[in-house]
């Protein structure tokens, strides 16, 4: 009977008789592809015994029903490949009598198939990671390019192009297959987790794998410094004339509540009192420097209120 540990030290492609007992510690959903114009599938697995674990690449998904997790199986006839066992129409399996391994090798196994999903990262250190790394990325999507359909060896694939942007830096995210069709726009937040790292024309970007999931959230709370320049008011809201870092010029909207949070209290004779009109108060204290806490293009908060500047 082979081990894992027998397998692993074989080096090329050799078809196998001798039977191999092992534990599948984890099975994936198979997965469909296509080769020579014709649509098949494939499940991968990773196997284990007490002598380490190992990945498998079953292309007979007649098979799932056996090759379940937990399942302790017996392997006939499979084909031994340095990094995978492959298992074919020709392969048996065979269900067998319950083999005891550590929990320690099991949980490496789930894990070398299955790797945790890594959390949010700052774009530029995705756009410094090495190629094949896998990421998640959250931000807002400021562009989004319409579906297209690129040669792929025999056949041709949907791909769909969309741009996230965190912070001050933004990434390209190309959606392909089945992600195409995500219902998601420009403007709209989201967190795309398990990407792969690409290059295209030495830019670093991602695309989605089997394992990416694509959800819309909610906008994230930032605390900004500042200077208010200007103002348009409108029913129950004030649209604010902002500049940022010293050239940038944007507008936030914000309720009456926080423009009445922006304004210190009265402190000099000539400055009006909160018996003035909002707007006349607002006016007073412009230009000013805020600290704010801002949500997409709206104010939501003051943690420091205006200092009038000349």
């Amino acid at each position: 009977m082979l081990t894992i540990s027998k397998v692993k030290a074989l080096k090329g492609m050799h078809p196998y008789h001798i039977p191999l007992k092992c534990v599948i510690a984890s099975a994936l959903p198979p997965k469909t592809y296509t080769k020579d114009g014709v649509h098949k599938e494939m499940q991968q697995l990773v196997l284990c015994d007490n002598t380490g674990y190992l990945k498998a690449n079953a292309f007979d998904t007649a098979k799932k029903d056996v090759l379940k997790e937990g399942a302790t199986v017996i392997l006939k006839n499979f084909i031994s490949k340095p990094d995978a066992v492959i298992i074919t129409s020709r392969t048996s399996v065979f269900k067998a009598p319950s083999l005891k391994v550590d929990q320690e090798i099991i949980d490496q196994a789930v894990v070398y198939l299955r790797p945790p999903t890594p959390p949010p990262a700052d774009i530029s250190i995705i756009k410094s990671s090495p190629v094949k790394t896998i990421h998640t990325v959250e931000g807002k999507i400021i562009q989004d390019e319409c579906p297209r359909q690129v040669a792929f060896k025999d056949t041709s694939l949907d791909i769909r192009t969309i741009v996230i942007q965190n912070k001050k830096d933004n990434i390209k995210v190309s959606l392909w297959k089945e992600f195409v069709k995500e219902e998601i726009k420009t403007g709209d937040f989201v967190v795309a987790k398990n990407l792969v790292v690409s290059e295209y024309q030495k830019e670093k970007q991602l695309s989605t794998t089997s394992r990416t999931k694509i959800q819309k959230t909610s906008p994230p709370e930032e605390q900004l410094s500042v200077t208010v320049l200007a103002f348009d008011e409108e029913e129950n809201t004030f649209n604010l004339l902002c500049q940022i870092d010293g050239d940038t010029l944007l507008t936030y909207n914000c309720s009456t509540a926080v423009v009445t949070s922006l304004i210190r209290e009265p402190c000099d004779e000539d400055e009006p009192s909160d018996e003035d009109p909002l707007h006349e108060r607002l006016l007073y204290h412009l230009p000013g420097i805020a600290q704010v806490k801002i949500q997409n293009t709206t104010v939501v908060g003051v943690t420091k209120p205006l200092m009038k500047v000349e």
